[in-house]
């Protein structure tokens, strides 16, 4: 079903899936340890069970302590996510959704840089 490939390509993106799995050494920024330990929390969801909504809520928690910079990048991935969910019985806007995975896949990428520059994490992106 494309909502399972389409979580399973968010996962691969780093957003699901062992994003910032360590940022406990960073110094006195208390936004960026907030975000991290969001996130830290968030990478240990399992993503294989289809919940949209649940992981909607954890995200949220992740996108709600996110510095501002990184809000765009969130709206875009939580979006996506809130499609899907929306989709997960109509194959048509399932599949008109598909064509939203590169800009998903830039967002992605943008967090996953921040996450190596700020916490000192390297993030594998899916291709």
């Amino acid at each position: 079903m494309f909502v399972g490939k389409a979580l399973k390509f968010v996962a691969l993106t780093g957003l699901c899936v062992g994003l910032l799995p360590a940022c406990s050494h960073l110094g006195s920024n208390n936004s960026i340890d907030k975000y991290c330990d969001q996130v830290k929390e968030f990478s240990k969801v399992d993503t294989s069970t289809g919940d949209i909504p649940g992981l909607l809520t954890r995200m949220k928690k992740v996108q709600d302590a996110a510095p501002k910079d990184q809000q765009a990048d969130w709206d875009v991935i939580t979006d996506y996510m809130k499609r899907l969910n929306d989709a997960k019985s109509d194959p048509a806007k399932a599949a008109k959704i598909a064509g939203d995975t590169a800009k998903v896949k830039e967002s992605s990428d943008r967090l996953s840089k921040f996450a190596k520059d700020k916490c000192g994490v390297e993030i594998q992106s899916g291709h």
